[in-house]
């Protein structure tokens, strides 16, 4: 076996485990690999590169299942294999918390602290839509209803989508 050092997927991990999976489902599934296999690969990785983490028999086991888990998945596998690691643009707006009115400056505690309620988030891989804000709104009325504490603030909702138009935003 080869040394492991020369892995440069340390800013990819799902790019890794995928690879690794894929890599120990086929030589399984090949019958060139007994179960036995894996343990001994751990036990070689630990051994031989005793810094790299996360690389336990059960962890390697995992890493199988998450590709024959997914990889029938057609937009999943070519997205793990893109890695884009730029995160920068992902969230463009910025966060206003103006609502909490908390004193500036204020730490992440104090906002947790003077939170305490239910907080709903809405994903959509689409276009702001004010459809979007009415389902919203359904699921916060249900945790209104049927999760809220009496000692609990009012909750949150939060619509992340892909893409918006401004206009339309304000006037929904």
């Amino acid at each position: 076996m080869g040394s492991f050092s020369q892995i440069t997927f340390a800013d990819y991990p799902v790019f890794l485990y995928w690879n690794i999976g894929e890599y120990i489902n086929k030589k399984i599934a090949q019958s060139e690999w007994g179960d036995s296999v894996v343990t001994e690969l751990a036990k070689f990785i630990q051994a031989h590169e005793p810094e790299i983490k996360g690389f336990s028999d059960k962890n390697i086991w995992r890493m199988k299942q998450f590709y024959e888990t997914y990889k029938s998945l057609p937009k999943l596998s070519p997205a793990v294999r893109e890695s884009n690691n730029d995160l920068s643009n992902t969230f463009k707006d910025s966060y206003v918390f103006e609502f909490l009115n908390l004193q500036d400056p204020y730490s992440e505690s104090d906002l947790q602290r003077g939170l305490q309620c239910l907080i709903a988030f809405e994903l959509k891989a689409d276009k702001f839509s004010p459809d979007h804000l009415g389902q919203l709104n359904f699921y916060l009325e249900a945790l209104d209803r049927d999760v809220k504490k009496p000692n609990e603030n009012p909750k949150i909702g939060v619509l992340l989508c892909k893409d918006k138009d401004s206009e339309v935003v304000e006037y929904a």
